[in-house]
């Protein structure tokens, strides 16, 4: 896997992610591992989880990354409250497909959750 902070990202972008995936993710790293790696099979996207980065490689392409987030803000008044973090895209159209990974991802850490 490459490093982030070797190839830059054709854009960043502030957002913020649902309070639930956050929590998800981080439950998942303190109780499977972390690193976290899963396969989005639907979508050919593997992920590579960890506490602070997530990136999203083309299962084809995978010395390149696809899309990232990282610089989450972990200072929220509750469990509840969305986290804001900073959103890279490696790909020209990386964003349109940012929506379904983010719920692939959210199912894909349920299934492994309710199993552990």
């Amino acid at each position: 896997m490459v490093l982030l902070r070797d190839i830059p990202p054709l854009r960043s972008i502030p957002t913020t992610l649902d309070a639930a995936l956050y929590n998800h993710v981080r439950l998942a790293l303190l109780r499977i591992g972390n690193p976290l790696e899963l396969e989005l099979e639907k979508l050919g996207i593997d992920m590579v989880l960890e506490n602070t980065c997530w990136v999203g490689y083309n299962c084809q392409q995978v010395s390149l990354p696809l899309i990232a987030w990282e610089g989450f803000d972990s200072e929220r008044s509750a469990l509840d409250a969305p986290v804001g973090c900073t959103m890279h895209l490696f790909h020209n159209h990386s964003w349109l497909q940012m929506p379904k990974i983010l719920l692939a991802l959210d199912k894909e850490l349920q299934l492994l959750l309710s199993a552990k």
